[in-house]
């Protein structure tokens, strides 16, 4: 496990890359359309730009992926569970992560009202595609997760692909899936909100977030057990807790718009039955592990304070389930989409396919978690598998090879080449132009002799000459008188031939 300070950072860097093509999509959208309000934007003129307004879109859509946490910019939010229980409720349950959830829906009305002047199929593919792909992935890797919040997480991120694969599938039905993505977005904020201070207790009272360190807490912990089964169920969408509906009217909408991603969707839920029934059987069922018996005489149930929000919860998502036939009428209608008829309710085989998903992912999982009868397979392609999944399909670890580790690479080349770049300039290029001094100074020493010897010289000649002109006039005439012999003998000399 990564330390919580290297998770923060990569939550922070992992958003930022969504960020900065949502930037430009914004900037793209601002230039080709004028504007960026929602309200203006269904109006604008879209004959003449559309593969920009398209590219837009798509490139906006990227920050919503990075803030969902949506294929491929997935691996941050498991990893963010390294915060406390009570912020992950709070941001990773109802609010932070579903931003981008809220921001695609927003961008699925701008396009059904671009949809009569341009093809907008490619924005709608690639939202329902991004989406159920990320739940089925997620849904796989919490299967085999050894850590309570760990689970949690990527339940997490495989409900946001729900509610991102209802959105794109707004095509077909745009009232259903709309409606489908609100109501589990407001679904899922009750039921994991519940299921994260649940676990946050849970840890609290063992001192380890791990599966090897719980099992039998049942027996000590029945408030907290009961508030998590039943906002469990809500996850693994038992009838008629409120996921079972919203999750319906999830596969409903996709059924209408691609065979391929409602099965696909179908076949996730039925991997959120079986990790949602492994997690209550680790935790709370079977045998105690050391860490319990160790800790038996410690173990009790939270304060009041902690347990009364995460209980009221956990009944909240009982209650809006069985309220939720009027809820799913009232969202449904208060979707008011231009030129869409009226959604009048879904077939019964959603509801028949959903149970059938249901009991098909828990009864295995109750046999090896909770009754204890059957061994989860090991060894052969079922290690290989699990393997696999551990190791988050690889996706996780070719980030870190790709980007980080190269990353990390050219930050080491480019110190190594700043030591050498250092050690060239302070102790070659120094010496050098020291020595360069050295020189410069032995030589201006040798100018300024030469110049002090000249002077000197000059000096001496001028004192000599001065003295020669001592301003007595019997001098100078004898002086003179000499001068004068001297010229007359050199020239004499000179007629002479000498």
């Amino acid at each position: 496990a990564y330390p919580p300070s290297h998770c923060g950072l990569k939550a922070f860097i992992t958003t930022r890359v969504g960020d900065v093509f949502m930037l430009a999509g914004m900037l793209l959208l601002a230039v080709t359309a004028g504007t960026l309000s929602f309200t203006e934007l269904p109006r604008v003129e879209v004959r003449h730009v559309h593969p920009i307004l398209l590219s837009s879109l798509l490139l906006i859509y990227v920050g919503a992926i990075g803030k969902s946490a949506q294929l491929p910019l997935m691996e941050w939010l498991p990893d963010a569970m390294a915060g406390p229980t009570s912020v992950s409720a709070l941001i990773h349950a109802a609010t932070m992560v579903k931003a981008g959830v809220y921001l695609t829906a927003r961008l699925v009305l701008v396009s059904l009202a671009w949809s009569e002047h341009m093809d907008v199929t490619p924005f709608f593919e690639y939202v329902m595609w991004t989406g159920v792909l990320t739940a089925f992935i997620s849904a796989l890797q919490a299967m085999v997760s050894t850590e309570l919040k760990r689970t949690l997480a990527y339940s997490t991120v495989s409900q946001l692909g729900y509610m991102m694969a209802a959105l794109g599938a707004a095509s077909a039905n745009p009232q259903l899936s709309i409606a489908s993505a609100v109501f589990h977005m407001i679904s899922h904020a009750v039921f994991k909100a519940s299921l994260f201070l649940s676990a946050g207790a849970v840890i609290h009272a063992v001192e380890s977030r791990f599966y090897r360190h719980f099992g039998g807490l049942g027996r000590y912990m029945r408030i907290t057990m009961v508030a998590m089964v039943l906002a469990s169920m809500s996850l693994a969408g038992v009838p008629p807790f409120s996921g079972f509906w919203s999750k319906d009217l999830v596969l409903s909408s996709l059924m209408g718009a691609s065979s391929a991603a409602f099965i696909l969707a179908l076949l996730t839920a039925s991997l959120t039955a079986f990790y949602t029934t492994r997690m209550l059987g680790l935790t709370f069922l079977g045998e105690e592990s050391e860490n319990v018996k160790e800790k038996r005489h410690e173990l009790h149930e939270a304060d009041l304070t902690m347990l009364a929000p995460y209980l009221i919860l956990a009944i909240a998502s009982l209650l809006l389930g069985l309220a939720a036939p009027s809820v799913e009428h009232f969202f449904i209608h208060m979707m008011h989409v231009h030129g869409v008829e009226e959604h009048e309710g879904g077939s019964v085989l959603i509801p028949l396919l959903s149970i059938v998903a249901l009991v098909a992912g828990a009864a295995p999982a109750s046999l090896m978690y909770v009754k204890r009868s059957i061994s989860p397979p090991r060894g052969g392609v079922a290690e290989v598998i699990r393997g696999l999944l551990v190791r988050r399909l690889y996706i996780n670890a070719l980030y870190y090879r790709v980007f980080v580790n190269s990353t990390l690479k050219f930050g080491h080349s480019t110190w190594v080449l700043d030591k050498l770049l250092d050690k060239i300039y302070s102790v070659y290029l120094v010496r050098l132009v020291m020595r360069l001094g050295r020189l410069a100074r032995e030589a201006e020493s040798g100018i300024d002799a030469t110049i002090y010897r000249v002077s000197s010289a000059a000096m001496g000649l001028a004192e000599a000459v001065r003295k020669m002109n001592t301003g007595v006039l019997n001098y100078n005439i004898v002086m003179w008188l000499l001068g004068g012999l001297l010229v007359i003998l050199l020239a004499m000399l000179s007629s002479l031939g000498w």
